[in-house]
Order: C-alpha cells, then sequence, then structure tokens
C-alpha cells in the first residue's frame, strides 16, 4: 500500500528521530536479545545446564539453533534498513556524504562479511574489525564512525566468543584479566591519540584509514608467518599436521570409572 504525503513525513521523522538517538532502543534490545541466546546456546551445547546428552537429537537441535535464530533477525534487521531507506527516499531526502543509504545493494554486502567477522573471531580470538573496518570505509562511512562502530562491535563478538570458550572449560582466567587490562589501557590510549590527530590535522580522516590498512596489513603478515613457522617446527618433528584429539572434547561425556 503507498502511504500519502503525510505519512511519509511522518514516517520521516520518526527514523530521523531514532538516527538522532545515541541509544536507541530497539536497536539495543536486539542486541540484548542476541547476546542472551548465544550465551544461554554456549551453556545448553557444553552441557553446563540443560543436561542434554551429546550427539542426542535435542544436542543437535540445539547445536544448529543459531542459523535460524540469526536468519530471522538478519532478515528483519535488513527489512527494517530496507524500510528506513524507502521512507527517505520518497521523501526526498538528502544524504550527507558519510551518511550509508541502506539500498538492497548496500544490504548484500554485509551478511558474508559480517559472517566472515563472526568466523574471524571464533577462530582465532579477534574482533572481526579487520573485516567489517574496510567494508566500512568502502560504503563511505565517516572513519572515526567507521573506528568506534567496529569497537562496539568487538564488544558483542567478544562476549560471543568468551561465553563459548568459558563454557567449554578453555579460557584462564588470569591471562584474561591480564589482557583485558593491558587491552582496555591501549584503547584509551589509541583513542586519546586518534582525538589528539584529528585536531592537529583538522579532521583529517585519510589518516585513520592509512591506520587502519597498517594494522591490519602488519597482523597479516605476523599471523602468516607465524603459522608457517608452527607448521614448519611440526613437520620437522614428525608430528602430525591435520590431526585433532577427540578423546578430550567427549571426555565429559564418558561415564565414570566402576569403584572395584
Amino acid at each position: 500500500e503507498r502511504m500519502t504525503e503525510e505519512q511519509v513525513s511522518e514516517e520521516l521523522e520518526a527514523v530521523l528521530r531514532e538516527d538522532r538517538s545515541q541509544f536507541p532502543r530497539a536497536t539495543f534490545g536486539i542486541l540484548a536479545a542476541m547476546l542472551a541466546f548465544i550465551i544461554v546456546y554456549g551453556l545448553l551445547v557444553n552441557g553446563i545446564v540443560g543436561g542434554v546428552a551429546r550427539c542426542s537429537a535435542g544436542f543437535w537441535a540445539v547445536f544448529f539453533s543459531p542459523i535460524p535464530f540469526y536468519l530471522v533477525v538478519a532478515s528483519l534487521i535488513g527489512a527494517r534498513l530496507l524500510h528506513r531507506h524507502v521512507v527517505k527516499a520518497l521523501s526526498g531526502y538528502a544524504y550527507p556524504r558519510d551518511e550509508v543509504a541502506w539500498t538492497w545493494d548496500n544490504l548484500r554486502k554485509f551478511p558474508f562479511a559480517a559472517f566472515l567477522a563472526g568466523v574471524a573471531a571464533g577462530l582465532l580470538g579477534i574482533g572481526g574489525g579487520m573485516v567489517t573496518g574496510p567494508l566500512f570505509l568502502d560504503l563511505g562511512i565517516n572513519p572515526v564512525e567507521s573506528t568506534s562502530t567496529t569497537a562496539f562491535m568487538i564488544i558483542v563478538t567478544s562476549i560471543s566468543t568468551v561465553t563459548q570458550y568459558m563454557s567449554n572449560g578453555r579460557l584462564h582466567p588470569f591471562y584474561a584479566l591480564w589482557f583485558l587490562t593491558v587491552g582496555s589501557a591501549g584503547g584509551v590510549l589509541g583513542n586519546s591519540v586518534v582525538k589528539e590527530l584529528m585536531r592537529r590535522t583538522g579532521n583529517r580522516t585519510s589518516y585513520i584509514v592509512l591506520l587502519l590498512g597498517g594494522i591490519i596489513g602488519v597482523s597479516t603478515v605476523a599471523m602468516t608467518v607465524n603459522g608457517v613457522l608452527k607448521v614448519a617446527a611440526n613437520a620437522s618433528d614428525e608430528a602430525a599436521l591435520f590431526a585433532f584429539d577427540t578423546e578430550e572434547a567427549f571426555a565429559r561425556d564418558a561415564p565414570p570409572p566402576s569403584a572395584s
């Protein structure tokens, strides 16, 4: 059904009002629901709560539940962003240079990149910013806003990853506390340096782009070299390069030894 000019005007005002809000309730409500789901998922799939037997029908139902859940959430968010863009387009809204128009083409770029960011966060322990940061810049988002958005995303992906490792008994609390302390100090220092750099250069965002590209480049080279050296060391020791220890993974489901 086609909206009237009055309806478009009212919708546009509501959209712009939400854009101006620093803490939009709907957005944070969706984030809270996603975090709650992944925390409960980690507890269930690792047998912390619920008592679901591993490899049972219930276990596999829980194990694959994030796929339909996040597909539905992503679809709803995409539809919401597309509707907001349609409202702005119908009203003749002029997008600022650094504001993203959530057209269908732009929306299609995000799912795969977000999926890669999640895989990287879970597999390598990174926040996913190395994947989403360049994408934000490609979409024309202001580098300062891109950096802050990526930093906020790291909070969400890190909580998800920490929950998985903690529920699986693979998180060392003292290591976590140490890196949390040092990482927080580094984050505060980095933010202060960027603010001062922006102030002295008249808000030239090219420096942020250069810093982001440099960090990603150095990290990529360092991880590649480290991986090659480890593979070479394992090969020289005649170790099985692609062997997996399944006994440890299923040890918790093994029946206790009977007392003789």
